[in-house]
């Protein structure tokens, strides 16, 4: 196949894949949809696609739909001269909310551990534990006494 064999493949493939840069106007109007269309409408709706300048906004309910229906004129406008997306018309269909990602879950401040364990509590505790347990390696009895210790401590420091 020669290039000039290949150029309707080509086109026809293209017209078939989105435009790269819609997708990406797309996601632009997906993260500033309640700037565009208010936090309670933009809680019970959602765009979904665009192709062929047109958008298609999921509604949840028929009231819902009625008010995007409304404001479809200047719906498209701001699309188009904020977000630069070609789009000419606004299509809404009823049913099902596409899946938003849940927000991230806050960031809360670890509160670093103070606690001081000295070594020589540690090793009184390991003995107490190597007499209870004699068949208990040394290492082990000294990693669970500084355990026990420190959670102690911690448990009286709340």
């Amino acid at each position: 196949m020669n290039g000039d064999q290949a150029r309707p493949l080509l086109a026809f493939i293209g017209g078939a894949m989105p435009d790269p840069t819609e997708r990406s106007k797309l996601a632009g109007a997906e993260r500033r949809w309640s700037e565009l269309v208010g936090t309670a409408l933009a809680a019970r709706s959602a765009p979904v696609d665009v192709a062929g300048g047109e958008l298609l906004v999921a509604a949840s309910s028929a009231g819902a739909a009625k008010r995007l229906e409304m404001m479809s004129g200047s719906l498209a406008r701001a699309l188009r001269e904020r977000l630069g997306l070609g789009v000419d018309r606004v299509r809404i269909a009823v049913g099902k909310l596409p899946l938003k990602a849940a927000p991230p879950p806050p960031a809360w401040p670890r509160r670093r551990s103070s606690i001081a364990v000295p070594e020589s509590e540690v090793e009184e505790l390991a003995r107490q534990r190597l007499k209870e347990f004699p068949d208990l390696p040394k290492d082990a009895a000294e990693a669970i006494s500084r355990l026990e210790l420190f959670l102690s401590r911690r448990r009286s420091s709340w």
